[in-house]
């Protein structure tokens, strides 16, 4: 499902003109790997699923209540009933590794402190890049850029942020992993 999202991005910032060239800094795209592989695992059920596709179903669902109707709306849409998914496995699969026999939980405050690294990491990075905030003060570009699937900037990182901080909050709390 992810490689699908990354497509139907891909296609629709190539009907906008984008050349369709994406750099991610390799960091952020590498695991790192250890002997442990438990460890490995919750870290990323922790990191990827409890705390990114969370914060990622919060923005896409901000997205969707502000864009008016759109063919690039529509393909949000489509990613939001995946995302929906996606949001729930995180919490739902540290609740059953929480007490399986067949891997070793590292102990509720160790997870904590993972969702807290993860937390504090994505609010350290540039949501948004200033060019873009700066085109919303253009009241023709703010008229605009909606229609593209492109939300105000200002409204997107208060979202992304109340997403980090109460949607993560919500799935944890009730396991008492949030940190």
């Amino acid at each position: 499902q992810e490689q699908q999202h990354a497509s139907l991005c891909t296609a629709a910032a190539v009907a906008l003109g984008s050349t369709a060239e994406v750099a991610i800094p390799l960091d952020e795209l590498q695991l790192s790997r250890t002997d442990d592989p438990s460890a490995e695992l919750i870290a990323m059920v922790a990191g990827t699923y409890a705390v990114g596709e969370v914060t990622a179903l919060g923005l896409i669902r901000h997205t969707l209540a502000v864009l008016p109707p759109s063919g690039f709306r529509d393909v949000l849409a489509h990613i939001a009933s995946d995302e929906g998914l996606h949001a729930r496995i995180g919490p739902a699969l540290l609740g059953v590794l929480r007490t399986a026999d067949w891997i070793d939980w590292p102990g509720d405050a160790t997870v904590r402190a993972l969702v807290a690294a993860q937390r504090a990491s994505m609010a350290d990075r540039d949501v948004i890049e200033p060019d873009e905030a700066a085109l919303f003060d253009d009241p023709i570009a703010a008229g605009l850029l909606p229609r593209v699937g492109i939300p105000d900037s200002r409204g997107f990182l208060q979202a992304y942020h109340a997403a980090l901080d109460e949607d993560v909050r919500a799935g944890l709390e009730p396991l008492g992993l949030f940190a």
